[in-house]
């Protein structure tokens, strides 16, 4: 399958072409598409329309390695992933998953899972394990939804153990030293600080901010599209990842103040040296390193993405159900903002029981 710009004597068009079958081989071309993103669009729906005759499967015959391919199809024509999370995904699949390739969907059980994860738990890390982990089951869930096979035969394979990596982060008076400092030193970069540190975007998410994006009279942020590898992408990181993001009335402030100093009135909300371009990810670490230096940090003590984990011990610290940080960062499951920072959740649920026994115990209770 393919999507591709086709020259015109007057312009150009956008086209697709999918593979509908193999053997004899048949094809399905349409063009007359004025974007790529409308053809990608029709294409999705062409695989929908002939999804049980682009592979034939048959459960007798069908391999491990066709339902990667196909999986491959559907994730290249949607707009599920990044292209980063696609080509860590392809990497996963031609590094470190041969052993599977030529086994039929049949021959796959728990046993030869487990023997693969004998082979490969000496020589690979942890996270190899996982992504591997996590692209199998995605591509035989789909396959399962599309009734190609029976069941997922990754569904309850075991996850590695992942070591316990603890982030630095800051105390709530920290934070408040940080800002006054960034505001006084770092003029350019304490907009973008505030907003880090308070809605747990992402770098490319906030590098793409417009001010079109800002509801000043609901403070909230609409996260739509991302800056990443110096291209602006009209998609985010995952379709969770589009979302509303609420600001507190003090950042929106802030945001007025950055307006305002920097003459902005439309457009990017964050100018790299090119007007018509964001800041890039190296002039934002650049300046988020200077600062760590300046409040008296080692450069290296935390990195900019860690503001993130920040954002999410801030809400945990306020008491804040785990649905609504959820939404706010842009994961599909609770369970997923759990797994990255299950460190933050721990001590905080250890903060809560020091907490308690303070607050009540110590004070109520001294006698016992």
């Amino acid at each position: 399958m393919s999507i591709r710009k086709r020259q015109l004597k007057d312009g150009f068009t956008w086209e697709f072409c999918i593979t509908i079958s193999k053997n004899p081989r048949k094809q399905y071309r349409k063009s007359g598409f004025r974007t790529k993103k409308e053809a990608q669009q029709a294409e999705a729906e062409a695989i929908k329309k002939y999804k049980n005759t682009i592979i034939k499967f048959d459960l007798e015959k069908n391999s491990f390695k066709e339902v990667l391919d196909l999986y491959f199809q559907h994730i290249e024509t949607t707009a599920e992933y990044s292209k980063g999370t696609i080509s860590n995904y392809k990497g996963y699949y031609k590094n470190h998953l041969e052993y599977f390739y030529n086994l039929q969907i049949k021959e796959i059980s728990p046993f030869v899972i487990q023997n693969w994860l004998d082979i490969n738990s000496r020589t690979k890390t942890p996270y190899v394990i996982n992504g591997c982990r996590k692209l199998c089951k995605a591509a035989f869930n789909y396959a399962k939804k599309m009734n190609l096979v029976e069941i997922n035969p990754f569904e309850n394979m075991a996850k590695a153990k992942e070591p316990l990596r603890l982030r630095k982060r800051f105390e709530i008076e920290e934070i408040k030293h940080i800002l006054g400092v960034c505001k006084t030193e770092l003029p350019e970069f304490y907009c973008l600080f505030a907003l880090a540190i308070f809605t747990g975007m992402r770098l490319g998410e906030y590098s793409a901010i417009c001010i079109e994006d800002i509801d000043f009279k609901k403070n909230q942020l609409w996260i739509t599209k991302q800056y990443t590898r110096r291209e602006l992408k009209d998609r985010t990181k995952t379709l969770h990842s589009k979302r509303i993001v609420d600001f507190p009335p003090t950042v929106g402030k802030i945001i007025k103040w950055h307006i305002k100093k920097n003459e902005i009135f439309s457009g990017y909300l964050f100018k790299g040296k090119e007007k018509d371009k964001p800041i890039s990810a190296n002039w934002v670490n650049a300046e988020f390193d200077k600062l760590l230096v300046k409040c008296g940090y080692p450069k290296d003590y935390m990195r900019v993405h860690d503001l993130r984990g920040q954002f999410v011990d801030i809400l945990h610290t306020l008491g804040l159900p785990t649905v609504y940080i959820s939404r706010q960062v842009g994961h599909a499951r609770t369970s997923t903002t759990n797994d990255i920072y299950s460190a933050i959740m721990q001590e905080v649920n250890t903060n809560a029981k020091n907490l308690v026994e303070e607050k009540i115990f110590c004070e109520h209770f001294v006698n016992i």
